[in-house]
């Protein structure tokens, strides 16, 4: 035990004495360990984030889409009609397409979606300002709209100014009548940046369209959500003429679902962005051997003359393991704090929650000492191997 204390001392004195190397390559493993952290935060912190949102607009929806057909209202009230899907508690048909929304000099291009009232409570959206839009806005063709909570932002810069305004789509002129209360973001899309018009105005005076683009149902009872869907499924395969379920022209799938596939998805970018920091963490490493590497030879003579005075190889290759080990270390406990830093700076600029947790710290900082463990044996055995009389007689 004295004579590890006694290697540890002389180790650290020596990494004191070159104080410029010793910070460099500290340096490059703080920047590897603190991007590891970083990044495996703000990805937990996206992926919590994501899933309390879409479970936050319930478990129980069924969503239809069309693929290579057509849905259409008439043949969603075709379905309707059946007596087995008595279980389905609301239903939403909307037509979605992108377009470019001006008010003034300002202008967003987003998402036109035409609805009719059971949007809102099908999608769990609450009305901040104004009001909703009703069935009567839909038979009668009113030009009106609401808008998310960004939406309004960017267009109006305040909200509360939205109320009455006048925004042009398509040419036309639609009056804002109400402005949804701010909900955030859900996978990849805000859901604050939404236009909702009547869906009949949608689709007949902008779009020119008979089709819809997405119908949503909730479904009364979660445990028949498999029943729903076969029966809607299979309703509409015979309503389209198609024989098999693998040439079926639509998708539906449930909530539970999507929100499988999103959490699937966003897991593997945070595994590939910590991948991809990971790397820093591996030019880190090999840097640490280059300057281990340049110390062997810089202390040559030294090495030669305790050979020559009785050290053992195990003792001068502990002693280049330890400065290695002691560089990484210092590194991944630095490397924390910057990650942490860095986390919460990255998510305060770009609206992302940061979730950290144990095991990726302890990876991130364990992974580090072990760089100094991989990337040290070559100098310390390099070192060890030297022969006292050839190290005395380098120049």
């Amino acid at each position: 035990m004295m004579i590890f204390l006694e290697i540890l001392k002389e180790s650290l004195v020596t990494l004191k004495s070159n104080k410029m190397r010793t910070l460099l390559s500290v340096l490059g493993i703080v920047i590897g360990v603190g991007s590891v952290i970083g990044l495996m935060a703000l990805g937990a912190g996206s992926q919590k984030s994501m899933v309390e949102r879409i479970q936050s607009m319930g478990t129980n929806l069924l969503m239809v889409s069309p693929t290579d057909g057509n849905i259409t209202q008439s043949q969603i009230e075709y379905v309707l009609a059946n007596d087995f899907l008595k279980i389905i508690d609301n239903v939403s048909p909307e037509y979605s397409s992108r377009n470019q929304t001006i008010y003034g000099s300002n202008s967003v291009n987003q998402n036109i979606t035409g609805i009719l009232p059971a949007y809102f409570q099908v999608r769990n959206f609450t009305i901040s300002l104004g009001r909703y839009l009703t069935n009567q806005d839909n038979e009668t063709f009113n030009k009106v709209a609401v808008i998310g909570w960004q939406t309004a932002i960017d267009l109006f810069e305040n909200p509360i100014l939205a109320i009455g305004q006048k925004i042009k789509i398509k040419n036309l002129n639609f009056e804002v009548v109400g402005v949804l209360k701010p909900k955030g973001s859900s996978g990849m899309q805000s859901q604050d940046e939404l236009i909702l018009v009547p869906l009949l105005v949608a689709q007949k005076l902008i779009f020119n369209q008979n089709n819809l683009t997405s119908v949503v149902f909730t479904i009364k009872d979660e445990n028949k959500m498999d029943q729903a869907k076969s029966i809607i499924g299979f309703t509409l395969l015979d309503l389209h003429q198609i024989q098999s379920i693998d040439k079926a022209d639509f998708r539906i799938f449930s909530q539970t679902e999507m929100l499988e596939a999103m959490t699937s998805i966003m897991q593997t970018m945070t595994g590939l962005l910590a991948g991809i920091a990971a790397i820093s963490l591996l030019v880190g490493g090999i840097g640490i051997m280059n300057i281990m590497l340049v110390t062997v030879t810089e202390r040559t003579r030294e090495i030669g003359l305790r050979k020559a005075l009785g050290a053992k190889n195990k003792i001068i290759t502990l002693q280049f393991m330890l400065e290695a080990i002691i560089i990484t270390s210092l590194g991944g406990i630095l490397g924390m704090g910057f990650g942490v830093l860095l986390a919460l700076l990255i998510g305060k600029i770009a609206n992302l929650e940061a979730l950290f947790t144990f095991n990726s710290i302890f990876l991130s900082v364990g992974i580090s000492i072990l760089i100094g463990l991989v990337f040290g044996i070559y100098p310390a055995k390099k070192a060890a191997k030297l022969q006292p009389i050839e190290a005395l007689r380098y120049d």
